[in-house]
């Protein structure tokens, strides 16, 4: 029984240090705002976008520009307008953050854009990226939908840059 309690604790001890990352709630809390942001520039909600934005910002500066590009893309791109992916989600995968008093700094690893898409081995923009994409086209009963494919796009036109300055303001980050 000493024995056993004995490995225990050192398992215990050994998988205390194990994990890369620790839960910072206020990266948790950059990446919604970035979620939400890209999200609502897909969805064409002006509001809910121009809210995630810092007042007179650089990015809330630019931002009428960037909506119009943005919707500009989802109109004409053939994967957005001609019903070739379901209704996209935007999602990022943030690398690092520093946190120094009301300002962060965030470096992103992806921005990727999701969705059920229909022979996306054919779409000629974005290119997929490849772990998330089939390299030929898969066989498919009649009876299936054809949104049976879950792709994602790496994705520069929501947020153009890698890294991402935000400010706090109040309880809440904004883009700067």
């Amino acid at each position: 029984m000493k024995r056993l309690w004995f490995v225990f604790v050192l398992v215990g001890i050994f998988l205390a240090g194990c994990g890369s990352d620790s839960f910072d709630p206020r990266k948790e809390e950059v990446r919604a705002l970035l979620n939400r942001y890209g999200n609502a520039l897909i969805l064409g909600n002006y509001e809910l976008a121009k809210s995630c934005l810092f007042p007179s910002g650089p990015r809330d500066q630019n931002f009428d520009l960037t909506f119009q590009i943005v919707q500009n893309i989802m109109n004409t791109e053939p994967q957005y307008s001609q019903g070739v992916c379901s209704l996209p989600l935007f999602g990022v995968v943030i690398d690092t953050v520093r946190f120094q008093e009301e300002w962060a700094e965030v470096r992103l690893k992806s921005r990727q854009v999701c969705g059920f898409c229909e022979n996306i081995w054919v779409i000629p923009y974005p290119v997929p990226v490849p772990e998330y994409a089939y390299p030929s086209a898969p066989s498919v009963p009649q009876d299936v939908s054809p949104f049976n494919q879950w792709s994602c796009f790496e994705n520069f036109f929501l947020i153009d840059t890698d890294t991402v300055l935000l400010k706090k303001v109040g309880e809440n980050w904004l883009l700067y």
